[in-house]
Parts: structure tokens; C-alpha cells; sequence
């Protein structure tokens, strides 16, 4: 008789295994991993280790050009991207801590003539970290963490003295001065924690450009007006003695034939002067090289900005003179700041052109 049971168990020892993928005999996953499963060339060029490497850090790894992406730049090694990484991060919570004073910031900004151009400072700020941060060069320093008190110190007694009552806040500039300059410091202190010594030197202009976001306390502004408000007087005063025009300046008053002119605080000039400091900042850091060069071209705006509000007074004086008195108080005295600030960018521009083209020969010559 035939024994069916032992068949049957032959038949099962002799009948073939299932196949098993070579990927699950390795330990890998049968489903390819997450990053894998876009079709985007710069994500699946990069090595997916998915145990170390986040979609969070890919991506970043990908904006800072870790990979080459970006034409002319160089790759950065996983230290530059993880300290960037972290100061980012760091970045975000202390924005996010100092969230109450930066609304305010921000609602004090947009209801300024003075300082409506703080709203802008954080994305040139951030235009410029993007632009710098790819250029870094690959060195393996380290952060030179003992410096971050230089910003630290101040930080904390900036915001001790405001708790404490001992820095009183009378207006919203005077508030504001305190809590973003805190803000700023604990930047710079946060720069120098996370970032190797070579990125924070690469980043010390766009971190230095902050300084843009504090509003000036009211002693200092009204310093600062005094200042302008003289100097531009004397220059007018100057203006008025080459035309031939006769004139007696007593302080901030001026005697002119017919009418008497006052250079109030309010023709100090300080907002487009400060626009053009902030222009001029960021035209020699882009356009220029040498540090001789930046520091003249910055230089300049004092006395551009008391040569330009000089040309203003001294314009709506003779105008007051040959036209109308009544033209002190017509729309070329209210409004025409912007037309005397596009004239004020005729010797700005031609500066900037003589500085660019003397570093080409000085680079040529070498």
C-alpha cells in the first residue's frame, strides 16, 4: 500500500521556497524610503541615511548649496550646515521670545516717517546671510563661544535695568530702544555660540546690519536732529553768501530781503540722511572689496546729507526771494525731500563708480 502521508510530507520538503527580495534578506525596508519617492533631482542625489539625516536637514542642506547646486559655490561640510542649522533654530526662539516687542516694533515702524524702513531690515538681513552664507569657505574652526559675552553683558543689563525699572521707558522709542538692542545683542551672542569662527566672520556685516531695526531713544534723536538741523544752517548760510544774496543768520534764523526763514528741527533732514546711510551700507558691502574703500564711501554721507539739506534751505530761500514767501510753506518745503534726495544720489553714484573702478586697476596692477 502506498503511504500517502509520507508523500505528502516528501512533496512538501520537495516543494520550492518562496522567493524572498534581496532587500529584505539585507534588513532594509521593501518600500523605498520616504525622500526616494519624489521625483526631484537635487533630493535624490543626495544619500538618504534615514536613521541621521531628517527631511528638515535635506532641506536645508539643499538652500545652503550642500550639494553644489548653486553655480560658483562651494559645497559646505556637515558642521558649517549644523551650526547654521542650530542658529537658525536658536534664531527662530528668540524672535519668538521677543515677540511682543517686535509687533510693537513693527505697528511703531508703520505708523513712522522715521522709521518706516525698519519692516525691511530682516529681509535684507536675510538676503544677505543667503548671499554670504554660500561663499563661506570650508576651514574646520570652531566657535569662539568666550567672545559671546562681549554681546551678552549688555544684553542682560539692558533688560535687568528695564525690569528693575532703572532704564524708564517714557515714550515708545525709549522702550523700543531697549528691548530690540536686547534683542540684537542676544543675536550676536547666539552667532558667536553656534557658528565656527570662520562663518561668523563671513556673517559679521549681515548680523552688524541689524543695528538698522533699533529705533534711536528720544535724548539721542534729539541729539542727532541738533546736529543736522546747525550743520545744514552753516551750509546754507555758505549757499546764500557765493550767490551774492543778502543775509543775516542769527542761530536758526535767517533775515532774507523781505522775510525771515527758520531751519526748524523738522528740516534736519534725519530720515532720508539715515535712508542713505543704510544705502550706502549695503552698496559698499556688495559692490565694494576693500576695506579703505567701504569706509570712504560710507564716510561721505555726513557730509552729502548737510550738503543736500543745505541745497534745500538755500533752494526754497531764493525761491521765497525772486517768486513768493508763500512758497515756505508750498509743497517743495513739505514734500520735495525725495527730489533733493535723488539729486543727493548724483555724487553718491559717481563716488561709488570712481571707488569700484580704482579697486579693478588695483587688482588689475597686482
Amino acid at each position: 500500500m502506498r503511504d500517502f502521508g509520507r508523500e505528502r510530507g516528501a512533496t512538501q520538503e520537495a516543494s520550492p521556497q518562496r522567493a524572498v527580495p534581496e532587500e529584505q534578506r539585507r534588513g532594509r525596508p521593501k518600500d523605498p524610503p520616504l525622500l526616494t519617492l519624489f521625483e526631484i533631482p537635487i533630493v535624490v542625489s543626495i544619500p538618504v541615511r534615514t536613521s541621521s539625516q531628517t527631511p528638515l536637514r535635506v532641506f536645508v542642506r539643499w538652500l545652503l548649496g550642500n550639494q553644489g547646486v548653486i553655480k560658483g559655490h562651494k559645497p559646505h561640510d556637515a558642521e558649517t550646515s549644523s551650526g547654521l542649522l542650530r542658529f537658525g533654530l536658536f534664531s527662530i526662539l528668540l524672535t519668538f521670545c521677543f515677540l511682543r516687542p517686535i509687533s510693537v516694533l513693527i505697528n511703531f515702524a508703520l505708523h513712522s516717517n522715521l522709521y518706516s524702513h525698519i519692516v525691511l531690515i530682516p529681509f535684507v538681513t536675510l538676503f544677505l546671510i543667503w548671499r554670504r552664507v554660500t561663499e563661506a569657505p570650508l576651514t574646520p574652526d570652531r566657535p569662539l563661544r568666550t567672545l559671546c559675552l562681549l554681546p551678552l553683558i549688555p544684553a542682560v543689563v539692558l533688560l535687568s535695568g528695564y525690569w528693575l525699572n532703572s532704564f524708564p521707558a517714557g515714550s515708545p522709542a525709549d522702550y523700543l530702544s531697549i528691548m530690540i538692542s536686547a534683542y540684537v545683542f542676544l543675536a550676536w551672542s547666539g552667532a558667536l555660540v553656534f557658528l565656527n569662527a570662520t562663518t561668523a566672520r563671513t556673517l559679521a556685516f549681515p548680523l552688524a546690519f541689524l543695528v538698522f531695526m533699533i529705533p534711536f531713544p528720544d535724548f539721542l534723536l534729539h541729539q542727532i536732529e541738533s546736529l543736522l538741523q546747525v550743520g545744514s544752517a552753516a551750509v546754507a548760510h555758505v549757499f546764500f553768501q557765493i550767490v551774492g544774496t543778502p543775509v543775516f543768520r542769527h542761530g536758526m534764523f535767517f533775515q532774507l530781503p523781505g522775510f525771515s526763514l527758520e531751519v526748524a528741527s523738522e528740516c534736519s533732514g534725519i530720515h532720508s540722511s539715515l535712508v542713505l546711510l543704510i544705502t550706502s551700507a549695503v552698496g559698499a558691502h556688495v559692490l565694494l572689496r576693500t576695506p579703505w574703500a567701504k569706509l570712504l564711501l560710507i564716510s561721505f554721507i555726513i557730509p552729502l546729507a548737510l550738503l543736500r539739506n543745505g541745497f534745500r534751505i538755500f533752494t526754497i530761500g531764493e525761491l521765497c526771494i525772486h517768486i513768493s514767501p508763500d512758497l515756505s510753506h508750498s509743497w517743495i518745503h513739505r514734500q520735495g525731500g525725495p527730489i533733493f534726495f535723488l539729486l543727493s544720489m548724483i555724487p553718491f553714484l559717481a563716488l561709488l563708480g570712481l571707488l569700484i573702478r580704482a579697486e579693478r586697476r588695483q587688482r588689475t596692477a597686482k
